[in-house]
């Protein structure tokens, strides 16, 4: 899942480097082990349902939803100019608290921005989890904006690994530490 070379993030920045988390799904045991370590997190949060971050977290939150058997939602990328141009997919009642499940921490915006639209419907949000928190100080941001951050591994604890095992290069593993000391 992991690529190196120059790649623009969604939040703009340019990293030596790119997580694409969306791989694993097509791993089926490797999907299962994701889903388990999510739902041991999922498993000590009080929530009424899971809504997945488009598009790279819908398989993950599907998956959780049947796995943990709890209803599933999700907010829009964008509203449609058809059909019943909801914000958000399935059915919920206001006043329901909602667990945002999202692949990977880097700026938290697209975990932020899902929220928001849970919450503009009278969703209540209060815990987001993830499979990899980047350690740029997300989890504080994401915090003072009412949330609490989850993540099941760190990008630091991956690298080690990785490089530890023989995985990655140190000019690899450098790329990440640089990445990471930059805050970008």
């Amino acid at each position: 899942c992991i690529l190196f070379g120059e790649f623009v993030q969604a939040s703009g920045a340019v990293f030596p480097y790119y997580v694409d988390l969306r791989r694993i799904i097509s791993q089926p045991q490797l999907f299962h082990q994701v889903l388990t370590a999510y739902a041991d997190i999922l498993q000590s949060l009080s929530f009424d349902r899971i809504a997945g971050i488009p598009y790279g977290s819908l398989p993950t939150a599907t998956g959780l939803a049947l796995q943990l058997n709890r209803p599933m939602i999700f907010p829009r990328k964008e509203v449609k100019a058809h059909g019943t141009r909801r914000m958000v997919e399935g059915n919920f009642e206001p006043g329901e608290t909602v667990v945002v499940v999202d692949d990977i921490l880097i700026s938290g915006n697209s975990a932020m921005e899902g929220a928001a639209k849970l919450r503009s419907v009278g969703l209540q949000v209060r815990d987001i989890v993830v499979l990899l928190d980047h350690e740029q100080g997300v989890k504080q941001r994401l915090q003072e904006s009412g949330y609490q951050a989850h993540s099941v591994l760190t990008l630091s604890a991956v690298t080690e690994t990785l490089y530890q095992t023989g995985r990655i290069t140190e000019a690899q593993r450098q790329a990440f530490a640089e990445t990471q000391s930059s805050g970008t």
